[in-house]
């Protein structure tokens, strides 16, 4: 719910912004626009003087629902929306300090998950059971932090977005191969 209404807010700003700069070309064509709010100008008469305008070219045609449904995703929304948000509200230091360290936590601390499972899962595998914890940790990180250099090079926003749409398909793949040769190979009664 606040992720929505942050688009909200960003959304009804820059739809603001539109129609004043749309509204301040409009007035010196049509004198009716010439001190009125931008709030008591119906959608309908600003469209119908849109239309009828000389400088069509320079209008921007403003809607509500476009600035809603060009709302950013993934890293657009946490580092540009968000930041575009913080700079209208009180205290906007205060708030992007606190947003990005939350942030951060949550980056640190699903690292720590993930990096946990695999080498709990290298651990217990039978040929690596005798290698040094210290040692297992420090090839696992290594190697997390060679695939992680990607994501920093000029294309990463474009590898991170590769990752993100193609990496569940594998995962998932992964979870039904498990379940198949839990029941099928293992055997579900000596599980």
């Amino acid at each position: 719910a606040v992720i929505f209404s942050i688009l909200g807010f960003k959304a009804v700003h820059m739809f603001t912004n539109c129609m004043e700069r749309d509204i301040k070309i409009l007035s010196d064509e049509f004198p009716e626009f010439l001190g009125r709010k931008m709030e008591d100008i119906p959608q309908d008469e600003y469209m119908l003087a849109v239309n009828k305008s000389i400088h069509v070219m320079e209008m921007h045609n403003c809607s509500l629902a476009k600035e809603l449904n060009s709302a950013a995703g993934g890293t657009g929304l946490a580092f540009i929306v968000m930041a575009e948000v913080f700079v209208q509200i009180p205290a906007a230091p205060v708030w992007s300090i606190l947003f990005f360290l939350m942030l951060l936590s949550l980056g640190v601390g699903s690292q720590i998950g993930i990096l946990e499972g695999v080498i709990s899962m290298l651990f217990d595998h039978p040929k690596l059971k005798y290698v040094k914890k210290p040692i297992l940790v420090g090839i696992v990180v290594i190697f997390s932090y060679m695939v992680g250099l990607l994501f920093v090079t000029g294309a990463g926003e474009y590898w991170l977005t590769l990752f993100d749409t193609f990496g569940a398909t594998g995962l998932t793949m992964i979870a039904l191969v498990e379940i198949i040769c839990v029941m099928y190979v293992y055997g579900h009664k000596r599980f």
